[in-house]
């Protein structure tokens, strides 16, 4: 974990829709000594500003180390999502999530809300990663990641093992199976 930053790392368009302030007031519920240490690092696109400063605010109310990157280019959040300790997913009920996928990739372990695919699906109900279902227990489970290197190790693997179902050249083999004449 060395290599690793003390980080929590959530990808995506800057909307309250993807509810970033539930990983901040994560966070914030942490106790002071793992609190001081973690940042929250949101990585995506601005799609409401007034949203951003919302969160901003948030973080220096709760007294939450925020680090923002607008814009960020595929190769560096790649190398972000590769240096986290942790990936969260806010959103509800989403279709898919490809940046779950990509943390997992890397070996960063996930938390992902208990709706929508990437709970049902992606980390299949907790047997890849975990879900959370209130601010509570998503701050329990970070604390857990941060603290226990044992479960942050075999979520990492399992992380690693689980996206490689979502692999383009393991799909693209699945798809020559199932079309005639291939």
């Amino acid at each position: 974990l060395t290599s690793r930053e003390a980080s929590v790392i959530v990808v995506g368009r800057l909307n309250r829709d993807k509810r970033f302030e539930e990983t901040i007031q994560a966070v914030g519920m942490l106790d002071n000594s793992l609190k001081r240490r973690v940042i929250v690092h949101i990585a995506g696109f601005l799609g409401d500003s007034n949203y951003l400063q919302e969160l901003i605010s948030l973080a220096k109310r709760l007294n939450v180390r925020l680090r923002i990157s607008i814009n960020m280019p595929e190769r560096e959040k790649s190398y972000v999502l590769s240096k986290s300790m942790v990936f969260v997913n806010n959103s509800r009920h989403e279709h898919f999530g490809i940046a779950v996928i990509e943390a997992m990739a890397s070996g960063t372990p996930v938390i992902v809300h208990k709706s929508g695919e990437p709970w049902l699906g992606t980390v299949a109900r907790g047997a890849y990663g975990l879900g959370y279902g209130d601010v509570a227990e998503l701050s329990r489970h970070l604390e857990m990641v941060f603290t226990n290197e044992g479960l942050w190790h075999r979520l990492s693997q399992l992380s690693i093992v689980r996206s490689r179902k979502y692999d383009f050249k393991i799909f693209k083999e699945r798809l020559l199976k199932i079309i005639p004449g291939t």
